[in-house]
């Protein structure tokens, strides 16, 4: 059992069948949320949105996003493994940020 396959069995055995548990990721490690009956969203991880910062104004979508997923999930408690989602959104890359790391 790989770490994030223990994380979604460890996560859901702590809450009770009521609770709606909602996990956001990173990992394109879809099949193992899916045989675990799990529902996820995903958010690009960081060398994704390094690969396309200069069509892409990470940054705002990703904000953009989150505050979608808040509305539609309605989260009672957020809970991190890894980075949490301040963090993440902090550290989106934008296109100004890829072309100070390559230079003029």
């Amino acid at each position: 059992m790989d770490l994030l396959e223990e994380i979604i069995q460890i996560t859901s055995h702590k809450f009770e069948p009521k609770h709606r548990l909602v996990f956001l990721t990173d990992s394109s490690e879809f099949g193992i949320f899916r045989s675990n009956g799990a529902i996820f969203e995903y958010f690009p991880p960081l060398l994704e949105q390094r690969l396309h910062a200069a069509v892409m104004p990470w940054p705002a979508y990703l904000t953009e996003r989150w505050a979608l997923l808040v509305a539609k999930w309605r989260p009672v408690h957020i809970i991190a493994y890894g980075q949490n989602i301040d963090g993440f959104l902090a550290a989106a890359v934008s296109s100004a940020d890829r072309e100070q790391v390559r230079g003029p």
